[in-house]
């Protein structure tokens, strides 16, 4: 840095007896600069990564140092203090000096700016008297609600990660995710803090140098303020409904209700007056409104996952939205699927069907020619102008007996498909992943695969051929796509062979497996895993046979966790994907994979396909011998 807080000579020999008002200065013009921008600045006193000596000071100097601060800065109506950045790693640091800064602060301060206390692996205890708010680092937004009930104070996620594509962990989540966790913070109550950690050729991260912002999240964070700024926040209670969907509430006047899936949400609203229904969706940055509710039990099921639903009473001589009903049939089935489309409605009417066509007529018929899960619209508007929408579900499958993903083949394999690390192709279309380090992996497609989402059965299939049944924490990995922990599927085999399939979770404390000695070491192994997550019990069938033998099933098991999540993560066969690589890449499978293939359905049992078609499967491109 070009200015030091003390004078003396620069890494090793301070004169902490005088301040260098030079660096003063400049840091005062800097915090200036923040507060005419309308940013507050979180001052930090301490950390534990300074080069400088500074975490190293004797306790009267500490003293003297705070006190110095607090005289030059509290002025400063942007201010807040930051005792220190991850305090607990400051060993030169008790607990008791801790308490002690936090007093000094507390009673040379006129103006009480607000004071906190950033962890990294041991929470502060946030209760005490002159802590203001609680400061935490956490991604773990499920214990948002936990920790407001117990501090009793404002909680701060000052770090819940960093947008960005670093390799470390805490510095690479993807935009979407940031806003995700940026409201289930908002609606457990809380607030969210953002970073950002893009690399730059010039190693300018703003994380640490500020600068210019390149992601995607601060805009949809400036529209989360703009919907919750002219709200009584501090006003308002946040709960959990049935089915884990988050509420943000003030009751009888304002409700919102976050829904992390597209499953029915319900909630009792009280009277007598109506209220007004709008759908938000927290990525597109777009507001719909969904007509009125009136007081009583409400449901809805939103169009998508993350969504945003607000209830607001209607004020004393509003205008009603005009009401709006439809119905379509069939919700779901194979392409080319044609639906019908129907309202009572004699208003004005238009319908989005979702994949870029339209119509005005009131009942009309479309086809909807490719897969996917589409959301349409029907908006009816009244002669006063006012508008009332209502979003309807399309589930579009494929032929199941068709395969997602193909690979290992000597043809038609799926594309995208990119080695990394000296991974070694076979003149059969098998996969040498090797033994030992350096790790490597397979990855499927050119992001996460789509069509993968939302499949309430599916079968993978394939050969593999390990030459070692060591493993990494947890099991090495056959086929994974999970974003992180959750949304996707985690396919694993343990150190006696046994397989382990996890749906939108980790394996690691699931008993979701086959046999024992099912993998074994030298030998080409069939292997098929079939999911039915539109059943409760007996979902999960697992078959074994090899180059002379049919597939046979060995054991039945109840595992269900529903439909694949949606935003999966990246497919990848033979290891981790990138959404936790942090963690380690020894989870790789060691050995050959041959014919990997995974089926699916989004509309019912079908993706998990029968004994005689896993039979056929496995007759296709196995191995040229048994060993």
């Amino acid at each position: 840095p070009e200015f030091y807080p003390f004078e003396g000579e620069p890494l090793k020999d301070w004169d902490y007896s005088r301040f260098n008002p030079e660096f003063f200065r400049h840091f005062e013009k800097r915090v200036g600069n923040l507060r005419e921008m309308g940013i507050e600045a979180d001052l930090i006193l301490f950390h534990p990564y300074d080069r400088w000596g500074y975490k190293n000071m004797d306790a009267e100097t500490d003293d003297r140092y705070l006190r110095y601060l607090v005289a030059r800065l509290a002025a400063y109506r942007n201010v807040w203090w930051s005792f220190a950045n991850e305090f607990d790693l400051m060993k030169s640091k008790k607990m008791t000096d801790w308490d002690r800064f936090f007093q000094i602060v507390r009673k040379y301060d006129p103006y009480g700016r607000m004071r906190g206390i950033h962890n990294c692996r041991v929470f502060y205890d946030h209760t005490k008297p002159w802590v203001t708010h609680a400061s935490i680092q956490s991604s773990d937004l499920a214990r948002a609600r936990q920790w407001r009930d117990q501090y009793q104070k404002p909680i701060i996620y000052d770090e819940c990660k960093y947008e960005g594509n670093i390799p470390q962990g805490w510095g690479n989540i993807t935009a979407k995710e940031m806003v995700h966790r940026f409201w289930l913070g908002t609606i457990a109550g809380c607030y969210v803090g953002h970073g950002e950690t893009y690399k730059h050729p010039e190693d300018i991260l703003w994380w640490s140098k500020g600068g210019v912002l390149h992601g995607q999240s601060p805009a949809r964070i400036t529209f989360l303020k703009k919907i919750m700024e002219p709200t009584p926040f501090d006003e308002m209670i946040p709960g959990e409904l049935p089915g884990g969907n988050n509420v943000l509430s003030k009751e009888g006047e304002l409700y919102f209700v976050y829904s992390t899936q597209t499953e029915p949400v319900s909630l009792d609203l009280p009277g007598p007056g109506k209220y007004k229904v709008d759908g938000i969706d927290t990525w597109d940055m777009t507001i719909t409104s969904l007509g009125s509710a009136s007081p009583g039990k409400f449901r809805f099921t939103a169009p998508k996952p993350n969504y945003l639903l607000r209830l607001s009473a209607y004020e004393p001589g509003e205008k009603i939205r005009p009401e709006v009903k439809a119905s379509v049939s069939p919700v779901e089935g194979i392409a080319p699927l044609k639906v019908r489309f129907s309202t009572p409605t004699k208003l004005s009417c238009i319908w989005q069907f979702g994949d870029g066509s339209s119509s005005r007529e009131r009942n009309p018929v479309h086809t909807y020619k490719e897969p996917g899960l589409y959301t349409a619209v029907l908006t009816v508007t009244a002669e006063d102008g006012l508008s009332s929408c209502m979003p309807l579900g399309i589930a579009v499958d494929r032929n199941s007996g068709k395969p997602i993903v193909r690979v290992g083949f000597k043809r038609g394999e799926n594309s995208g498909i990119e080695l990394h690390g000296k991974v070694r192709r076979g003149e059969d279309g098998s996969y040498d992943l090797g033994d030992g380090e350096p790790w490597k992996w397979i990855s499927v497609g050119d992001g996460p695969i789509e069509a993968l989402e939302k499949l309430r059965s599916f079968t993978i299939l394939g050969w593999a051929n390990p030459t070692s049944l060591n493993i990494g924490s947890g099991g090495n990995r056959i086929a994974f796509n999970l974003k992180y922990n959750r949304s996707g599927f985690d396919l694993v085999h343990l150190k006696d062979g046994r397989l382990r399939l996890a749906v939108n979770e980790w394996p690691d404390r699931i008993r979701n497996d086959s046999s024992p000695s099912k993998l074994r070491v030298g030998k080409w192994t069939f292997f098929a895993v079939t999911y039915d997550g539109s059943r409760q019990k007996d979902n999960v069938r697992w078959y074994f046979g090899d180059s002379d033998s049919p597939a046979k099933l060995d054991r039945t098991t109840s595992y269900s966790r529903g439909p694949t999540g949606k935003g999966c993560g990246t497919l990848t066969i033979g290891n981790y994907n990138e959404s936790i690589q942090q963690h380690g890449k020894d989870r790789q499978f060691r050995g050959r994979l041959q014919g990997i293939e995974i089926f699916g359905s989004r509309i019912g049992h079908r993706g998990a396909l029968s004994l005689s078609d896993i039979r056929k499967q496995q007759q296709k491109d196995r191995p040229k011998t048994g060993s």
